[in-house]
């Protein structure tokens, strides 16, 4: 006897990742997309009649549905309040949009949330799927780089203006918006944890008070490197592509460079 296919629920598109996700599961015919909810109410009725899905007005309402999963895809500050009123319902799992938080306490919060309602928390960092990164990460496991020594990675981007912008409700620029993807990519690869973080930011932009460059170098177990150049410097509409995400990984035995959007 065949299951029953996944009920899956869209919170807010605040984040414009979650215009991909609905059109991902539209596309999926063992997936059903029971609904979305949004704060703004004529996006989310727009988004609805576009994807064949119903439209809640009330956050209650969406939730006392039979659901096994929900997206959050909200601002980033209200990641946290969400996800702990998800939990609280106890859907089988919650993939909720990068950055997990904006304060370390707001994530561990919403990671005790999870774990006190069975409920499976993950957050959405696409990168790691690149074909290009796992061919990488499979070549390091083969011992083909030898013992990785640094990586030198950048994450240039758009402005994506609106919330990201607004400090209370993003938490930050450039930084916090494009820091997590490298480290997300550099903690699979090397399989450690960072110990220590250096960071200078800048905005010689857009000249606001949030920042839209920024440069890290974080320090993992062990003593290995890494160095980020992350900023918010690409032309909306002169520079070809949107931005890039590269790695350029050093070992003792050599070197590997990837780019995740411009390698097949």
């Amino acid at each position: 006897m065949a299951s029953a296919s996944p009920r899956i629920a869209i919170l807010s598109f605040a984040h414009m990742h979650a215009f991909s996700y609905a059109s991902a599961l539209k596309d999926r015919p063992d997936v059903t997309l029971v609904g979305i909810w949004d704060e703004d109410p004529f996006r989310g009725r727009e988004q609805a009649t576009i994807h064949g899905a119903r439209f809640f007005d009330k956050l209650e309402d969406i939730l006392s549905e039979r659901l096994d999963g929900i997206m959050v895809c909200s601002d980033n500050t209200s990641h946290q309040p969400l996800v702990e009123k998800v939990a609280s319902v106890g859907p089988k799992a919650i993939l909720c949009e990068k950055p997990i938080a904006t304060t370390l306490e707001g994530a561990r919060a919403m990671i005790a949330a999870c774990e006190k309602n069975n409920v499976f928390l993950g957050i959405a960092f696409p990168c790691r799927y690149s074909p290009a990164f796992e061919r990488a990460r499979a070549a390091i496991g083969e011992g083909r780089l030898g013992d990785i020594l640094a990586i030198r990675a950048t994450n240039h981007g758009m402005c994506p203006f609106g919330w990201f912008v607004e400090k209370e409700r993003s938490g930050g620029g450039a930084v916090i918006d494009h820091t997590v993807h490298v480290a997300d990519l550099n903690r699979r690869l090397l399989g450690r944890e960072a110990v220590e973080v250096y960071a200078e930011t800048g905005n010689g932009f857009y000249h606001q008070s949030w920042e839209d460059t920024g440069f890290l170098t974080i320090t993992y177990e062990g003593g290995v490197f890494t160095t980020l150049d992350t900023s918010w410097s690409r032309p909306k509409k002169s520079f070809p592509t949107w931005g890039d995400v590269t790695l350029e990984i050093v070992g003792t035995g050599g070197v590997i460079s990837i780019d995740m959007f411009n390698q097949p």
